[in-house]
């Protein structure tokens, strides 16, 4: 999903700082905490989406970053378990370019005068 996300958001001219996984995530933060979105992937090795959301939630700096969990099987007790833990939607992967543009346009939207195309 990296691979295949960030040259499609930077063709958006979007910048992206990539982690390979949530540890890397956390480590990224603790050094630059101005993001405006974060795609979490729920299954990453090390420490997993869940478990980097919820540090990411404990945060201060860090609480109002939109999270958007990225998942091959959303089923319902995952959808909670993400929920409990602090994202604030999903994405089913493999993620289309369509589907990304609609997310980011709606995100952005509605909480930036940015827009990402």
């Amino acid at each position: 999903t990296l691979l295949e996300l960030t040259p499609i958001l930077e063709g958006w001219s979007i910048l992206v700082t990539a982690a390979g996984d949530g540890q890397e995530a956390l480590e990224t933060l603790a050094d630059d905490a101005a993001f405006d979105l974060i795609l979490m992937d729920l299954d990453m090795p090390s420490m997993d989406g869940f478990e980097s959301t919820q540090h990411i939630r404990r945060d201060a700096r860090l609480s109002d970053i939109a999270i958007i969990a990225l998942t091959e099987k959303l089923d319902d007790n995952e959808q909670q378990r993400a929920l409990a833990c602090g994202v604030n939607g999903f994405m089913n992967k493999p993620v289309s370019a369509d589907t990304l543009k609609t997310l980011l346009d709606q995100h952005f939207q509605n909480n930036t005068s940015q827009d990402p195309s």
